[in-house]
């Protein structure tokens, strides 16, 4: 499921929500809602803010409970209340002040380290796979990648000590890497006597322009190899529109099919880049990235080349 969708979906659940609460509100302090199974949740909910041990808000219960079970049904999708939604929202943006790395977090609750080519992140000797225990002391173990990402940024200049395990295996490291301004990119040239390799790291609403910049500078290549390695997804609405630069007027792109229908998504226009094009690709190439990889590689576009994906 592509955490864009499931980001949508969530937020119109966090609005119907809102509703329960305040019509249970106007019903008065004690009222519960007529639907049996609100009831029995917001009678559960009063028991365990009244005899839990350690003392609850209402609120926290309620972000606990939701965040756990979609959890249980997709451990790769987020349920943000607007307070994080909104701390959401400012990790898109271009410029910011950070380490340059991207956090994924796995099925077991691991926060792995995606660092970007040159960034202080990566000259501060964490590589691809590290896996990442504590941000200035405070274990992040569990915690949504996200989230956590939001710990990493900060003031130009300013230190943020962070604790790895290298690989995921062996004993913990201490790492400290210096907060530099940075410009968010998405889309690396890498040049080679042979074929060039584009670095494609994840997909936001800069990627599309990114491509068409990068392979702009290669035309003269017989081939390009696109490495989508580590690529673990990003925004579904943006691999669509970055797929769309590939493929010719009116190839589909993906199918999703939902509770009210299937919606299909196909390209508007013929692709302006034409070049031949190689697909690389890992155990950690997932979510909107094998979207990607299936719209282009369906209609014999693209090779695909690397490990099985996620």
């Amino acid at each position: 499921m592509s955490r864009y969708l499931c980001l949508l979906r969530l937020v119109l659940l966090g609005c119907l929500l809102s509703v329960v609460c305040v019509r249970s509100a106007e019903a008065g302090s004690e009222g519960l809602p007529t639907d049996t199974s609100l009831a029995l949740y917001m009678e559960a909910l009063m028991q365990l803010k009244h005899h839990a041990l350690q003392p609850l808000t209402t609120q926290q219960i309620v972000r606990n409970t939701l965040k756990a079970y979609l959890h249980s049904l997709d451990p790769f999708s987020e349920y943000f209340f607007p307070d994080e939604y909104a701390t959401y929202r400012v990790l898109q943006q271009p410029q910011y002040a950070g380490v340059g790395m991207d956090l994924v977090q796995t099925r077991s609750g691991q926060i792995v380290c995606f660092p970007y080519p040159g960034s202080p992140a990566s000259q501060a000797g964490l590589v691809m796979g590290d896996v990442l225990q504590a941000v200035d002391g405070v274990n992040v173990a569990g915690q949504s990648g996200l989230l956590v990402g939001t710990k990493l940024r900060g003031e130009a200049g300013r230190p943020v000590q962070l604790q790895v395990i290298p690989g995921g295996k062996g004993g913990a490291r201490n790492v400290l890497v210096i907060r530099t301004a940075l410009l968010a990119k998405t889309v690396f040239v890498e040049e080679r006597e042979t074929v060039p390799i584009v670095r494609l790291f994840t997909f936001t609403a800069q990627t599309p322009s990114e491509l068409l910049e990068a392979f702009s500078t290669l035309r003269r290549s017989p081939a390009v190899v696109l490495d989508l390695r580590g690529n673990t997804g990003g925004s579904l609405q943006d691999a669509i529109a970055a797929a769309e630069l590939f493929l010719g007027s009116g190839q589909r792109v993906v199918s999703i099919q939902t509770q009210a229908g299937r919606q299909e998504f196909r390209s508007q226009r013929r692709g302006p880049i034409t070049v031949p094009i190689y697909l690389w690709q890992d155990t950690w190439t997932a979510s909107a990235a094998e979207v990607f990889i299936g719209a282009v590689c369906h209609p014999q576009r693209a090779g695909s080349l690397g490990k099985k994906t996620f």
